[in-house]
This record gives C-alpha cells, structure tokens and sequence, in this order.
C-alpha cells in the first residue's frame, strides 16, 4: 500500500512501467509513483488544479497529461519527477471528462455540454459536437478512428480521420431494435 491523496481515480504507468501517476480527485492533487514490488514508494504528491480527472501516458513526447474537470485543461506532467511541462486549455467548452494521446503525441480531448450542445470531441484542428451527452471515447491510431459513447440515448459516435483531406462523422444508434443483424446460412449445416 502507498499513500496517495483523497480519492485516488485513475493510474496511468509511463513507458518503462516503473513509474506510475494517480489522480486524487478530491484532494486536487496528483502523485507520482516508483513501481518495484516491495521497494515501490512515492515520489511525491503535488497540488494542480481543481478535480483531477483522467489522465494518459504521452509516448510520443514521454509525459503524461493531466484532464482537469474543473479548470477544463490537460495539464503535461514528467511521469517520473511530475514536474509541469505545459498546459492545453479547453476554457471554452464544457468541463473536460476524458484525454487520449494520438499517434502524433496530439490530445484528443472530450468535453461535457456547453449550451445547447451535449459534448465535444477535440482533436486539433478538429472540435466535433455530438449528438448527445458523451461517457467515454476510445481512439485507434492505425485505423485513425475514435468512437464516442453516449449511454442516455444508447449512440456511437464514430470519427474517422483516415482520409488526408476529409473526416467522415456519424452517429449510429445501439438500440437493439434499431441494430440489424443478419444470420447467414451455416456452411456446415
């Protein structure tokens, strides 16, 4: 056991797996971690902004981002020392819930409502609004395509980058009377 700050949410290892950062939500701080069997220990807990949510581990760039719910921002960490890099802000939009890193070291970014739009999804030069309040998303670089989730109304939302010139939006819903699935003859049969 290590003791980390107040409701310690989400953990995020840097590439050599030695070195970990946890959030504590509710204490506004985030810790650093060495990761050794019995020998682990705290580098130290550092204070950041309000309500540290999620974070991700950089690899392009060897940090780890900070999603700040309050304050809107991404904050870039050292993973090994957490000392402060720099700051992406999202001022502008609803509170920040998740942070992804693309292929190019990049943040991909989803954010809460801000007036009539439930969410956005945030890749630079790119700010996609969705159709409905986003959970979670997920991003697969060697395909160039993100998927939002948005349990109320049960949608995906799927972004596609792959193409150099254009980026391809749609929303699907997850409804099972709405998904068609066809039964194909069994070959076997």
């Amino acid at each position: 056991e290590l003791p980390v700050g107040d409701f310690p949410l989400e953990i995020a290892f840097d590439s050599s797996g030695n070195y970990a950062i946890v959030t504590n939500a509710f204490a506004n701080t985030y810790s650093v971690l060495y990761v050794n069997g019995a020998s682990s220990s705290v580098i130290g807990t550092y204070s950041g902004s309000q309500y540290p949510l999620r974070l991700a581990y950089n690899q392009v760039l060897d940090q780890t981002g900070i999603g700040y719910f309050t304050t809107k921002s991404v904050v870039q960490v050292n993973p090994r020392t957490g000392a402060v890099i720099g700051t992406d802000s999202y001022s502008s939009y609803g509170s920040l819930i998740q942070v992804i890193f693309d292929e190019f070291g990049e943040p991909i970014v989803l954010t809460s409502a801000v007036g009539s739009i439930p969410g956005h999804l945030h890749r630079s030069p790119d700010v996609i609004p969705l159709s409905a309040t986003p959970g979670y998303f997920d991003y697969c670089p060697i395909v160039q395509k993100a998927v939002v989730v948005m349990p109320g109304p049960d949608y995906a939302t799927v972004i596609d980058w792959s193409s150099q010139f254009v980026k391809d939006v749609s929303t699907i819903s997850l409804r099972p009377e709405r998904i068609r699935i066809q039964t194909m003859p069994n070959p076997s049969a």
